[in-house]
């Protein structure tokens, strides 16, 4: 409900009033409250409650940057350590952006890109780089929700995914690193456009 704005950044949230629309106990809601805190989504604030994290420009630069860092290798190990089951999986999942796309599935498309994602990280066999990857994941996704809205750049996520796996699929490391590094490119243009 964070990740797809349902929850606005900036915004006071309430546990009683959680478990009301979940219908959970206290219990699993304190305990998802500390963990979406200690995920950064969440400030919790003494005497004053909890606040959804803002987006911050900042951070989503500094996530960029990493992701720039450590999907590229991410995506040579997948190349070289992904089952063909996963690689069906992955094109399976993409399979389903198309539709996403011309219905403007914000929420939809923003879960694909998070999933496909993670199982190259799990595709790369290496458990401390998915979780790490993970965590990112989930941070940003709240600003694709919020500025996804552009559907000339749907399409172009869609075709430079589509060309990742390809390049995984064809067991070509470099190539597949290179194919990540230039999406990431894409995704800084397009973060710093959106902020000007």
């Amino acid at each position: 409900m964070i990740i797809t704005l349902h929850y606005k950044p900036g915004e006071y949230i309430n546990e009683s009033e959680i478990c009301k629309e979940l219908n959970f106990t206290r219990a699993p809601v304190h305990e998802a409250i500390h963990r979406l805190a200690s995920d950064r989504l969440i400030q919790i604030i003494p005497r004053k409650g909890v606040i959804v994290q803002p987006i911050s420009i900042d951070e989503i630069t500094n996530i960029i940057e990493v992701r720039k860092l450590s999907e590229p290798y991410c995506c040579m190990r997948a190349t070289e350590n992904a089952t063909p089951e996963e690689i069906d999986q992955m094109f399976a999942l993409l399979d389903g952006a198309p539709k996403m796309i011309e219905n403007r599935d914000i929420a939809g498309l923003v879960d694909l890109d998070h999933q496909f994602h993670l199982m190259i990280a799990k595709a790369s066999k290496n458990p401390v780089l998915t979780e790490m990857l993970s965590g990112l994941y989930s941070r940003i996704s709240r600003y694709w929700a919020a500025t996804w809205t552009n559907s000339k750049r749907l399409p172009i996520v869609y075709n430079e995914h589509l060309n990742i796996l390809k390049k995984i699929k064809s067991r070509n490391a470099k190539a597949a690193a290179l194919a990540m590094e230039k999406h990431i490119d894409s995704i800084m243009k397009a973060s710093l456009k959106s902020d000007s």
